[in-house]
Protein backbone atom coordinates (compact mmCIF):
# COMPACT_ATOMS: atom_id res chain seq x y z
CA UNK A 1 0.00 0.00 0.00
CA UNK A 2 2.99 2.39 0.65
CA UNK A 3 5.89 3.68 -1.57
CA UNK A 4 8.63 2.42 1.05
CA UNK A 5 11.87 1.40 -1.19
CA UNK A 6 10.78 -2.80 -1.34
CA UNK A 7 14.41 -3.46 -1.83
CA UNK A 8 14.75 -2.29 1.85
CA UNK A 9 11.96 -4.45 3.12
CA UNK A 10 12.96 -7.26 1.13
CA UNK A 11 16.39 -7.18 2.51
CA UNK A 12 14.67 -7.57 5.95
CA UNK A 13 12.48 -10.29 4.54
CA UNK A 14 15.36 -12.16 3.59
CA UNK A 15 17.11 -11.66 7.29
CA UNK A 16 13.97 -13.04 9.04
CA UNK A 17 13.61 -16.18 6.80
CA UNK A 18 17.05 -17.01 7.14
CA UNK A 19 16.96 -16.54 10.68
CA UNK A 20 13.86 -18.79 11.51
CA UNK A 21 15.16 -21.37 8.87
CA UNK A 22 12.04 -20.75 6.36
CA UNK A 23 11.67 -21.73 2.79
CA UNK A 24 12.85 -18.70 0.70
CA UNK A 25 9.21 -18.20 -0.93
CA UNK A 26 7.03 -18.84 2.31
CA UNK A 27 5.66 -15.05 1.61
CA UNK A 28 4.15 -12.94 -1.29
CA UNK A 29 4.79 -8.98 -0.53
CA UNK A 30 2.88 -7.13 -2.51
CA UNK A 31 4.18 -3.35 -2.66
CA UNK A 32 2.43 0.17 -4.65
CA UNK A 33 6.05 0.75 -5.58
CA UNK A 34 7.13 -0.21 -8.93
CA UNK A 35 10.10 -1.25 -8.19
CA UNK A 36 8.48 -4.68 -6.31
CA UNK A 37 8.72 -5.69 -10.13
CA UNK A 38 11.99 -6.82 -9.99
CA UNK A 39 11.57 -8.75 -6.91
CA UNK A 40 11.38 -12.11 -5.75
CA UNK A 41 8.62 -12.83 -3.88
CA UNK A 42 7.14 -9.09 -4.68
CA UNK A 43 4.17 -8.50 -6.87
CA UNK A 44 3.34 -4.63 -7.77
CA UNK A 45 -0.24 -3.55 -7.53
CA UNK A 46 -1.73 0.25 -7.52
CA UNK A 47 -4.12 -0.12 -5.28
CA UNK A 48 -4.57 3.22 -3.96
CA UNK A 49 -6.81 3.72 -7.50
CA UNK A 50 -9.27 1.11 -5.87
CA UNK A 51 -8.95 2.59 -2.45
CA UNK A 52 -9.98 6.12 -4.01
CA UNK A 53 -12.86 4.74 -5.81
CA UNK A 54 -14.25 2.94 -2.38
CA UNK A 55 -13.41 5.06 0.05
CA UNK A 56 -15.05 8.15 -1.70
CA UNK A 57 -18.07 6.47 -3.15
CA UNK A 58 -19.89 9.30 -4.04
CA UNK A 59 -20.57 10.31 -7.72
CA UNK A 60 -18.17 12.05 -9.52
CA UNK A 61 -18.60 15.54 -10.27
CA UNK A 62 -19.81 16.66 -13.71
CA UNK A 63 -17.08 18.04 -16.38
CA UNK A 64 -19.28 20.99 -17.54
CA UNK A 65 -18.54 23.77 -19.75
CA UNK A 66 -18.44 26.80 -17.89
CA UNK A 67 -15.42 29.33 -17.86
CA UNK A 68 -13.81 28.46 -14.88
CA UNK A 69 -12.16 31.12 -12.19
CA UNK A 70 -9.07 29.63 -11.27
CA UNK A 71 -5.75 28.18 -13.36
CA UNK A 72 -4.64 25.58 -10.61
CA UNK A 73 -5.82 23.50 -7.95
CA UNK A 74 -2.14 22.72 -5.33
CA UNK A 75 -3.11 21.23 -2.23
CA UNK A 76 -0.61 20.29 0.34
CA UNK A 77 -1.64 18.79 3.82
CA UNK A 78 1.42 17.58 4.91
CA UNK A 79 5.01 19.32 5.26
CA UNK A 80 8.02 17.97 2.72
CA UNK A 81 11.17 19.83 1.84
CA UNK A 82 10.41 18.55 -1.16
CA UNK A 83 6.97 20.01 -1.41
CA UNK A 84 8.21 23.23 0.26
CA UNK A 85 10.67 23.80 -2.63
CA UNK A 86 8.58 23.54 -4.77
CA UNK A 87 5.80 24.98 -3.47
CA UNK A 88 8.32 28.04 -3.31
CA UNK A 89 9.55 27.64 -6.61
CA UNK A 90 5.61 28.43 -7.86
CA UNK A 91 4.65 31.19 -5.56
CA UNK A 92 7.89 32.84 -6.82
CA UNK A 93 7.26 33.33 -10.35
CA UNK A 94 3.75 34.39 -9.49
CA UNK A 95 2.39 30.76 -11.01
CA UNK A 96 -0.21 30.41 -8.19
CA UNK A 97 -2.05 33.84 -8.07
CA UNK A 98 -5.25 32.83 -9.76
CA UNK A 99 -5.36 29.11 -8.12
CA UNK A 100 -6.94 27.38 -5.22
CA UNK A 101 -3.36 26.24 -3.16
CA UNK A 102 -2.73 25.04 0.18
CA UNK A 103 -0.07 24.43 2.34
CA UNK A 104 -1.38 23.58 6.16
CA UNK A 105 1.94 23.04 8.06
CA UNK A 106 5.09 24.84 8.62
CA UNK A 107 8.38 23.25 8.98
CA UNK A 108 12.33 23.21 7.57
CA UNK A 109 14.08 22.01 4.96
CA UNK A 110 16.15 19.52 5.50
CA UNK A 111 18.56 18.75 2.52
CA UNK A 112 18.69 15.22 3.42
CA UNK A 113 15.16 14.56 2.79
CA UNK A 114 14.83 16.51 -0.36
CA UNK A 115 15.45 14.76 -3.43
CA UNK A 116 15.50 18.42 -5.04
CA UNK A 117 18.89 19.80 -5.09
CA UNK A 118 17.74 23.42 -3.89
CA UNK A 119 20.73 25.37 -4.35
CA UNK A 120 21.14 24.48 -8.08
CA UNK A 121 18.38 27.00 -8.19
CA UNK A 122 19.04 30.82 -7.99
CA UNK A 123 17.65 31.92 -4.45
CA UNK A 124 15.79 29.08 -4.01
CA UNK A 125 16.38 28.42 -0.75
CA UNK A 126 16.19 31.42 0.54
CA UNK A 127 12.47 31.87 -0.94
CA UNK A 128 11.86 28.63 0.64
CA UNK A 129 12.52 29.89 4.36
CA UNK A 130 10.72 32.70 3.25
CA UNK A 131 7.74 30.82 2.50
CA UNK A 132 7.90 28.80 5.38
CA UNK A 133 7.95 31.63 7.50
CA UNK A 134 4.50 32.93 7.11
CA UNK A 135 2.98 29.63 7.04
CA UNK A 136 0.23 27.59 7.38
CA UNK A 137 -1.51 28.79 3.96
CA UNK A 138 -5.22 27.56 4.22
CA UNK A 139 -7.54 27.90 1.58
CA UNK A 140 -10.60 25.85 3.14
CA UNK A 141 -12.62 25.67 6.12
CA UNK A 142 -11.87 22.17 6.94
CA UNK A 143 -10.32 20.63 10.03
CA UNK A 144 -6.96 18.63 9.29
CA UNK A 145 -8.77 15.46 10.33
CA UNK A 146 -11.38 16.39 7.60
CA UNK A 147 -8.70 17.12 4.59
CA UNK A 148 -7.76 13.71 5.32
CA UNK A 149 -11.18 11.93 5.02
CA UNK A 150 -11.17 11.18 1.15
CA UNK A 151 -15.31 10.15 1.67
CA UNK A 152 -15.06 14.47 1.50
CA UNK A 153 -14.74 16.25 -1.48
CA UNK A 154 -14.53 19.83 -1.59
CA UNK A 155 -15.97 20.36 -5.20
CA UNK A 156 -14.71 24.08 -5.89
CA UNK A 157 -11.30 22.82 -6.02
CA UNK A 158 -12.33 20.49 -9.15
CA UNK A 159 -15.48 21.98 -10.67
CA UNK A 160 -13.79 24.98 -10.49
CA UNK A 161 -10.22 25.21 -11.85
CA UNK A 162 -8.54 24.18 -15.15
CA UNK A 163 -5.75 22.30 -14.05
CA UNK A 164 -4.35 20.22 -11.21
CA UNK A 165 -0.64 20.44 -10.21
CA UNK A 166 -0.31 16.62 -8.12
CA UNK A 167 1.59 17.37 -5.02
CA UNK A 168 2.12 13.35 -4.76
CA UNK A 169 3.52 11.64 -1.67
CA UNK A 170 6.95 10.79 -2.67
CA UNK A 171 9.13 13.13 -5.41
CA UNK A 172 11.77 10.15 -5.77
CA UNK A 173 9.77 7.28 -4.51
CA UNK A 174 11.89 6.73 -0.92
CA UNK A 175 15.30 6.29 -3.22
CA UNK A 176 13.95 2.80 -4.68
CA UNK A 177 14.44 4.04 -8.70
CA UNK A 178 10.53 3.04 -8.73
CA UNK A 179 7.35 5.08 -9.27
CA UNK A 180 4.36 5.15 -6.59
CA UNK A 181 0.85 6.77 -6.85
CA UNK A 182 -1.29 7.46 -4.34
CA UNK A 183 -5.04 8.97 -4.65
CA UNK A 184 -3.45 12.23 -4.77
CA UNK A 185 -3.64 11.35 -8.63
CA UNK A 186 -6.95 9.83 -8.65
CA UNK A 187 -8.69 12.58 -7.69
CA UNK A 188 -8.69 15.09 -10.84
CA UNK A 189 -8.93 11.95 -12.90
CA UNK A 190 -12.39 11.20 -11.11
CA UNK A 191 -13.67 14.47 -11.13
CA UNK A 192 -12.55 15.84 -14.41
CA UNK A 193 -9.50 18.01 -14.57
CA UNK A 194 -6.40 18.40 -16.96
CA UNK A 195 -3.29 17.25 -14.47
CA UNK A 196 0.40 17.91 -13.86
CA UNK A 197 1.99 15.27 -11.36
CA UNK A 198 4.81 16.21 -9.34
CA UNK A 199 6.17 12.36 -8.30
CA UNK A 200 8.00 10.43 -9.29
CA UNK A 201 9.96 9.61 -12.88
CA UNK A 202 7.78 7.27 -14.93
CA UNK A 203 4.30 8.60 -13.02
CA UNK A 204 2.42 9.66 -16.32
CA UNK A 205 3.78 6.19 -17.87
CA UNK A 206 2.14 4.16 -15.18
CA UNK A 207 -1.41 5.91 -15.96
CA UNK A 208 -0.87 5.33 -19.54
CA UNK A 209 -0.31 1.67 -18.80
CA UNK A 210 -3.63 1.75 -16.54
CA UNK A 211 -5.25 3.19 -19.89
CA UNK A 212 -5.63 6.26 -18.47
CA UNK A 213 -5.09 9.69 -21.13
CA UNK A 214 -2.05 11.60 -19.94
CA UNK A 215 -2.42 14.80 -22.72
CA UNK A 216 0.87 14.39 -24.24
CA UNK A 217 -0.67 15.99 -27.11
CA UNK A 218 -1.62 18.93 -25.17
CA UNK A 219 0.71 19.55 -22.17
CA UNK A 220 4.81 19.55 -22.16
CA UNK A 221 5.26 15.86 -20.52
CA UNK A 222 8.80 15.40 -21.13
CA UNK A 223 9.15 15.83 -17.51
CA UNK A 224 8.33 12.14 -16.72
CA UNK A 225 11.27 11.11 -18.36
CA UNK A 226 13.68 13.22 -16.33
CA UNK A 227 15.40 10.29 -13.63
CA UNK A 228 16.79 13.73 -11.97
CA UNK A 229 14.88 15.01 -9.44
CA UNK A 230 16.23 18.48 -9.62
CA UNK A 231 16.08 18.00 -13.54
CA UNK A 232 12.53 16.73 -13.49
CA UNK A 233 11.10 19.49 -11.15
CA UNK A 234 12.53 22.14 -13.30
CA UNK A 235 10.90 20.30 -16.81
CA UNK A 236 7.52 20.42 -14.79
CA UNK A 237 7.79 23.98 -13.36
CA UNK A 238 8.49 25.45 -16.85
CA UNK A 239 5.51 23.23 -18.25
CA UNK A 240 3.29 24.08 -15.81
CA UNK A 241 4.46 28.26 -16.89
CA UNK A 242 3.54 27.34 -20.69
CA UNK A 243 0.31 25.95 -19.86
CA UNK A 244 -0.78 28.47 -17.58
CA UNK A 245 -1.66 31.61 -20.10
CA UNK A 246 -3.72 28.89 -22.37
CA UNK A 247 -5.35 26.77 -20.05
CA UNK A 248 -9.08 27.22 -20.95
CA UNK A 249 -8.02 26.07 -24.78
CA UNK A 250 -6.28 23.44 -23.66
CA UNK A 251 -8.73 22.29 -21.27
CA UNK A 252 -11.46 21.85 -24.38
CA UNK A 253 -8.65 20.61 -26.57
CA UNK A 254 -8.31 17.74 -23.62
CA UNK A 255 -12.43 17.55 -23.17
CA UNK A 256 -12.77 14.14 -25.04
CA UNK A 257 -9.52 12.46 -22.74
CA UNK A 258 -10.16 13.96 -19.57
CA UNK A 259 -14.17 12.40 -20.37
CA UNK A 260 -12.24 9.13 -20.98
CA UNK A 261 -10.44 9.33 -17.66
CA UNK A 262 -13.06 10.11 -15.58
CA UNK A 263 -14.94 7.23 -17.33
CA UNK A 264 -12.18 4.73 -17.11
CA UNK A 265 -11.61 5.55 -13.22
CA UNK A 266 -15.29 4.70 -12.29
CA UNK A 267 -15.30 1.32 -14.35
CA UNK A 268 -15.30 -2.03 -12.64
CA UNK A 269 -11.85 -2.93 -11.69
CA UNK A 270 -12.35 -6.69 -11.30
CA UNK A 271 -9.80 -7.01 -14.60
CA UNK A 272 -7.38 -5.14 -12.32
CA UNK A 273 -8.04 -7.73 -9.16
CA UNK A 274 -7.66 -11.05 -11.51
CA UNK A 275 -4.53 -9.68 -12.87
CA UNK A 276 -3.20 -9.17 -9.14
CA UNK A 277 -4.11 -12.91 -8.64
CA UNK A 278 -2.79 -14.26 -11.73
CA UNK A 279 0.82 -12.27 -10.61
CA UNK A 280 0.80 -13.31 -7.32
CA UNK A 281 0.20 -17.18 -8.33
CA UNK A 282 2.80 -16.87 -11.38
CA UNK A 283 5.59 -14.89 -8.99
CA UNK A 284 5.21 -16.11 -5.49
Amino acid sequence: HEGDNPTRIHQRLTELVKFHNLPHNCYCFISGNTAAKNIDNFVYFPDFELWYMHRNSEAALQIHTIPRERDFTVLNRLHKSWRATAMADLHRHNLLNNSYWSYCETGTIIDEDNPIQIDAFNNLRADTKTFLDAAPYISDELTMDERNDHSITESKYFVNAYCNIVMETHFDADGSGGTFLTEKTYKPIKHGQLFFVAGPPGSLQLLRDQGYRTFDDILDNRYDDAVSSTARWDLLCSAIAQARPQLPELFERARVDIEHNQQLFQANKSQRLNSLIKDINEHC
